[in-house]
């Protein structure tokens, strides 16, 4: 026998069965969005990702954006351990590489498509194509794409 299926499409592609969940997804592509607006777009393109180039971000930018997706990351996933809020709170930007990222990537990889960003910038605030480039200094090429520094 067949049967008829209804299905609602989000804009990034996610599909349910009920839109009321689908409803409540773009609720949440919209506050990641808020989320992250302080950093803007992220370039694209080959001479980016193979390190030609950076964004410069300010401090307040990359800090605000960082805790407002670290909110978030606890409101969704489940199973963090229970000392990372404080150490994310203690360490602050330090953090944003390590097991924690492990946990984001392994339950939620829409939060990891954020949480990435931020291990590719650099303790200067500089937004690299790859994580690779913000931490090897002798694979990149210094020169500022765009500044953002507000």
């Amino acid at each position: 026998m067949v049967t008829s299926v209804t299905k609602y499409r989000c804009r990034d592609g996610a599909e349910f069965r009920e839109e009321k969940t689908a409803l409540a997804h773009e609720v949440f592509l919209d506050e990641i969005q808020t989320a992250m607006a302080p950093l803007g777009e992220c370039i694209d393109g080959c001479d980016f990702l193979n390190g030609i180039g950076y964004i410069q971000h300010s401090e307040k930018a990359v800090l605000s954006a960082f805790m407002e997706i670290v909110v978030l990351v606890e409101r969704e996933i489940r199973n963090l351990p229970e000392d990372w809020r404080p150490l994310t709170i203690l360490k602050k930007w330090e953090y944003r590489r390590g097991i924690v990222g492990r946990f984001i990537d392994d339950n939620h990889p829409i939060l990891w498509r954020e949480w990435i960003r931020f291990t590719c910038i650099d303790d200067l605030f500089r937004e690299w194509g790859q994580q690779y480039h913000a931490v090897n200094s002798d694979s990149r090429k210094e020169f500022c794409l765009a500044d953002r520094v507000r």
